[in-house]
Formats: structure tokens, C-alpha cells, sequence
């Protein structure tokens, strides 16, 4: 009877994990949900099997994957304590969560089962923005909505109203889906509905024209093959399909056109009046995350007063662009190193550094294109500033080093369903 109790649970862990992996249509609410219950589950196995299954590895590397988020919980002692601080330890708890339950599970993640878990994911998310894109097709865009500079700013702010995800995310979650569908495409026998959904996912991207995430799935699929050129004969006739689509969307995607515009005519200073876009804004939160960093790079200003921070330097700037948008530092690594000093960001780097040496050898698609990914996109984005950017990071990681790194081939192989 305790085995077949021991069974349930276990299966009841391995179905609950589908249901963070669709955590792009879930909404905030739902995915906290799906965390708890999978947390919960978790916590029974873990207790269950006591400290049988728990070795040097797994806590070597829980305790590197938990670090930056220790050091935000301690320096916020030495920072004023306030709303915001509690809101951003709140929002980052996954940096914490995913490693407990993926490191400490006292049953083996097969490989199969990832990959259900990561097509169910990449589904989940071209589902919603194949939706999105056919719900403004059908009804337009409200006039309200073209009160916008462009027609891109206008587009992109009723996608992120109706899907209820900022755009540069979605895309994020899209050009990592794009991989998913194209490393079972590489693999399997029914390759169709694999390039499908990889070349659906490649036209959703483009439609939403973020610049960063475009940049970041180039540059990941070239450097991927330069690490697998076997696989370069295989996907020549992809590769310049994608080259070929990009150049024909540059000129008849207005969106992208203009955001290519956009980033080659806007100057690299800050706005005055009315005349911002996406360039020169930046522009300013550089420098002012510049300004900070100066004077706060050892232990930093603390998680509850960077924005404040940020907002007072914002208002030497002549311009409504601040006012109307409270923006964060747009770059992970200044954000960390401003909201934590130097302790965090160094724990930060170290995590990434030892990904990419493990990738290196153990040089898998999914894995290596989620890190390549996710790095470059930190350069323009406080990702995990929103729930759903700090559970993509640390769920899938956790989980990749869980199959790829904490178990043997044979382990990741071997079904293990007691």
C-alpha cells in the first residue's frame, strides 16, 4: 500500500511539472498556483525519502543556483526595508523554489519527460501569440491605441493587453520555443509539424519586431553551429530561409521597419520633450544607472530603492518620456549590481559562467540556447523584474541541470516511476 501511494505521488509530480510548463497562459495568479502545488508535492517526496537521495553535487549546486537570491535576502538588512523590497524577494522566490524541488527530488527526470515538458511549453506559448495576432487581425486595433508614436508602439501595447505578456517576453518565450521546435525537428521521424512550428514561431517574432530577442535567437543559432557544424548541412536550407524572410520582413513588416529605423537613426543621448523613442530613452536610464553605480557599485542602493533612485536622477532629463513610464535599469547585470553590490553580481556571473562550461561539454541545443538566450538578453532587459521572466530562468535551468548535469546519462535514460 505505501508503494502504491509512493507511486501516485510520484506521477502526481511528474504531471504537475506540465502544468508550470504552460505557465505563459496562466496568468500570475494560476502560475503561483502551479509553483505551490508542485512545491507541495515536492515537499511530501522530499521528506519521504529523507536524505537518502541528497549528495555533494546536488547541494554544491543548489547552493550556487540560490546564492544570488541569499544575497538579496541579506543585503536587504542592511538596506532600508519597505514595501518594495518585500514585492521584489517576492517576485524572485523562484531563484530559490525551482532549485529545491529539481535538485532534491528523490526520483529521476527522464529525458523523454523534459522534452514533453518543453514542447508543451513552446505549444502553450506560439498558441497564445498565433491567438493574440488573429484576435487583432479580426477585430483591429482600437483607435485609442494609435494615440501611439507609431504603429509598432500601438500594436505592441494592444498584443500585451489582450495576451497580458510584455511583448519582449513573449518573444523571448518564442525564440526559445523556435529552438524546441527546431532540436525535434533535428531528431525526429515526423519533421513537418516540428518546422512548422518552428517557422510559426520565427513570423511571431518578427511581428512583434523586439529588437534584443531577434538579435540574441541569431546570434544563439550561429554560435550553435559553429559548436554542432555537422548539423549546418542539415539546416543550410533553414538558415538562409531565415537570413531571406528576415530581409523581406524588414521591408514589409512596418513594425520592424520602423524599429530597425528606429535603432539606426536615433542618436545615443538622452530625450528632450517629445522627441523619445526606445533608443534614446535608454540612453538616459544608462546613464543614470551609470551615475549610480559610481557611487553604490560595493553593496549597492537596495532592491526597495533602486527605482526610487532612479526616478529622482530621471527628473534632470527635459523630457515626458520619465514621467509617463517609470523605467527600470533595462540591464540584469546593473540591476543585481545595484540592487545587491557587488556580492550578488559576482554570484550572478559565477552561475553563468559554470552553465556555459557544463553546456560546453555536454553541448545540448535546448540547454545551451536557453543560457545563450537569456545572457543577451539580460544586456537590455530586467527579465527577471517580472514573475514570468524569473520562472522561464529558473525553472528551465534548474530543470536542465537536473536532467543534464545532477543525473547520469543512465539516469536521464532509465524510467523512474516507483
Amino acid at each position: 500500500m505505501k508503494m502504491e501511494n509512493k507511486s501516485i505521488l510520484n506521477k502526481a509530480w511528474y504531471y504537475s511539472i506540465f502544468l508550470v510548463a504552460i505557465f505563459p497562459v496562466l496568468g500570475i495568479k494560476l502560475t503561483s498556483i502551479s509553483i505551490n502545488i508542485v512545491g507541495l508535492i515536492s515537499f511530501f517526496l522530499i521528506i519521504k525519502e529523507g536524505k537518502s537521495f541528497i549528495n555533494k553535487k546536488k547541494t554544491q549546486w543548489l547552493l550556487l543556483f540560490s546564492s544570488l537570491y541569499i544575497v538579496y535576502l541579506l543585503t536587504s538588512i542592511f538596506h532600508p526595508f519597505n514595501h518594495e523590497a518585500i514585492f521584489v524577494l517576492e517576485k524572485k522566490l523562484s531563484l530559490l523554489v525551482f532549485p529545491i524541488i529539481f535538485f532534491l527530488i528523490p526520483i529521476n527526470i527522464i529525458e523523454k519527460h523534459l522534452n514533453q515538458v518543453l514542447l508543451i511549453f513552446a505549444l502553450s506559448t506560439l498558441s497564445i501569440a498565433i491567438f493574440t495576432n488573429f484576435y487583432i487581425l479580426i477585430t483591429g486595433i482600437p483607435p485609442n491605441y494609435l494615440s501611439f508614436h507609431d504603429i509598432s508602439y500601438s500594436y505592441r501595447n494592444y498584443f500585451e493587453d489582450i495576451s497580458k505578456i510584455h511583448p519582449t517576453y513573449i518573444s523571448i518565450y518564442l525564440a526559445f520555443s523556435a529552438f524546441i521546435f527546431l532540436n525535434l525537428f533535428l531528431k525526429k521521424e515526423t519533421k513537418g509539424i516540428y518546422l512548422l512550428g518552428f517557422t510559426s514561431s520565427i513570423i511571431c517574432i518578427m511581428l512583434l519586431s523586439a529588437k534584443m530577442p531577434i538579435i540574441a535567437f541569431l546570434l544563439s543559432l550561429g554560435l550553435y553551429l559553429l559548436m554542432k557544424p555537422k548539423n549546418f548541412i542539415k539546416l543550410k536550407f533553414i538558415v538562409v530561409a531565415i537570413i531571406a524572410t528576415l530581409a523581406i520582413a524588414i521591408f514589409t513588416i512596418p513594425s520592424l521597419k520602423i524599429r530597425l529605423n528606429e535603432l539606426i537613426n536615433s542618436s545615443l543621448v538622452p530625450p528632450k520633450g517629445e522627441n523619445y523613442n526606445s533608443i534614446n530613452v535608454r540612453a538616459g536610464i544608462n546613464n543614470c544607472s551609470f551615475a549610480l553605480i559610481k557611487t553604490n557599485y560595493m553593496f549597492g542602493v537596495g532592491a526597495g530603492q533602486l527605482q526610487n533612485q532612479l526616478d529622482i536622477c530621471y527628473k534632470d532629463y527635459n523630457t515626458t518620456a520619465y514621467s509617463e513610464i517609470r523605467y527600470n535599469t533595462h540591464n540584469e547585470y546593473f540591476n543585481i549590481l545595484l540592487s545587491t553590490g557587488i556580492a550578488g553580481l559576482a554570484a550572478f556571473l559565477i552561475l553563468l559562467i559554470t552553465l556555459f562550461y557544463e553546456i560546453y561539454r555536454i553541448k545540448n541545443l535546448p540547454f545551451f540556447t536557453l543560457i545563450t538566450l537569456v545572457t543577451l538578453c539580460f544586456l537590455t532587459e530586467n527579465l527577471m523584474d517580472r514573475q514570468g521572466g524569473v520562472v522561464f530562468f529558473a525553472f528551465f535551468t534548474s530543470l536542465f541541470i537536473r536532467v543534464y548535469i545532477l543525473q547520469s546519462k543512465k539516469e536521464s535514460k532509465v524510467k523512474h516511476i516507483r
